[in-house]
């Protein structure tokens, strides 16, 4: 191939399974960050994996770096040149399991692998309604969703259950722990010293000795479906109470013209952070007096369970598969109603008038059944199990 990725003789392959995985995104979000931790982790349980994705992609660039083969597709994988491309990877290749990681990526790779000897899996992380079932049924042979919520849609849309199958997403505790709450701390500060939708506060130089802010957090893409006008007016609500709180909304998207319009409607411009984008968010998360999650659809909150791994009390809706996040006895946070700003407010003002000693009882035990539930090891063990099997049974 004219990729440079050196094939074992076929005596050795087969002792070891193959994968080719493939992702259409141009960007990071969730999904590559899974596909991240799926190739590292088969990669090093006796797997070969190869990768396709998209040149210039966030992911293809850094498993490259990170030296896993890597293999360019143009156009996103969209289009007869690109499906002939994955047509001839899969022939050399011969991967017995073609995992795509996205939704664009089980149509195209669908099509490209038609008629191929290969088990073809598909990743669905979303709890919208699904218009393709009849094309996900033709296409796929396994459907690997990130949690029940999300398992259900698929079921609504006539997949069988026989085809469905729920492993929940890991998360890379190493990177967890890298984080600083006393770096992100003194980085809130500047933030708000900055002048970033908050007026420099003259007398704090980021030490934060005394604690007097109590900084609210929130991450996510700023679209409907996240929730953050419900938090805008849950914060409304408790800032006469709490006049040191500050709401911090890490992320960017279409919304965040229309949220900052409702800042400043409220009244609340002195109040309220918007930093996008922030590469050391885990730091600022781990800095944070309380998380809130609000969305009003939800996969599953890989923010919310990296909150949990930061030993942050979180407050989140019920909506899609955070309760599956959240759940146990007691709860691992408080959960509310989506869409109501009210319940939402109540839960926030019931979580920072907690007392420190509640506060760390409540998020070491939470901390604790997370790092269990979410492994990046139970994630790759439930993957090559599954794989295995579908496998076997396809011989």
């Amino acid at each position: 191939m004219a990729s440079g990725i050196e094939t074992e003789p076929a005596e050795s392959q087969s002792r070891r399974l193959r994968v080719l995985l493939f992702s259409t995104q141009m960007g990071w979000g969730g999904g590559e960050e899974q596909a991240r931790l799926t190739v590292r982790g088969l990669s090093a349980s006796s797997c070969d994996v190869l990768t396709v994705a998209p040149a210039g992609s966030a992911l293809g660039d850094h498993l490259r770096r990170s030296g896993f083969p890597v293999c360019a597709v143009a156009r996103r994988g969209r289009g007869m040149t690109s499906w002939l491309t994955i047509r001839q990877l899969i022939r050399w290749f011969r991967p017995q399991i073609f995992f795509m990681n996205d939704p664009h990526a089980i149509i195209h790779g669908g099509i490209a692998s038609m008629g191929l000897k290969t088990v073809r899996i598909g990743a669905r992380r979303t709890v919208y309604a699904l218009r393709s079932g009849w094309l996900y049924r033709w296409l796929l042979d396994g459907i690997i969703c990130s949690s029940q919520a999300a398992a259900e849609a698929c079921r609504q849309a006539k997949i069988p259950s026989t085809q469905i199958h729920v492993v929940y997403d890991g998360v890379d505790l190493q990177r967890i722990r890298s984080a600083d709450a006393t770096r992100g701390r003194k980085t809130l500060y500047q933030l708000m010293n900055n002048g970033s939708s908050c007026h420099r506060r003259p007398g704090h130089d980021g030490n934060d000795k005394e604690r007097k802010f109590r900084f609210i957090v929130h991450v996510g893409k700023l679209t409907p479906a996240k929730g953050q006008e419900d938090l805008l007016t849950a914060f409304a609500g408790l800032a006469q109470s709490f006049p040191e709180a500050i709401l911090v909304m890490i992320g960017e998207g279409e919304l965040r013209s229309h949220l900052e319009m409702q800042v400043s409607a409220i009244g609340l411009e002195k109040r309220v952070l918007f930093p996008g984008f922030r590469r050391d968010v885990l730091d600022l998360v781990a800095a944070a007096d309380l998380f809130v999650f609000p969305s009003r659809e939800e996969g599953l909150g890989g923010a919310l369970i990296e909150a949990l791994l930061l030993g942050v009390p979180v407050v989140a809706s019920s909506a899609g598969g955070i309760p599956e996040v959240l759940n146990g006895d007691p709860p691992l946070g408080i959960m509310v109603p989506p869409a109501n700003p009210d319940a939402l407010r109540q839960a926030m003002q019931e979580t920072l008038s907690l007392s420190e000693e509640q506060r760390t009882i409540a998020t070491s035990r939470a901390k604790k059944i997370a790092e269990e539930r979410f492994s990046e090891e139970r994630l790759v063990c439930q993957l090559r199990n599954l794989f295995q099997e579908k496998v076997f049974s396809r011989a």
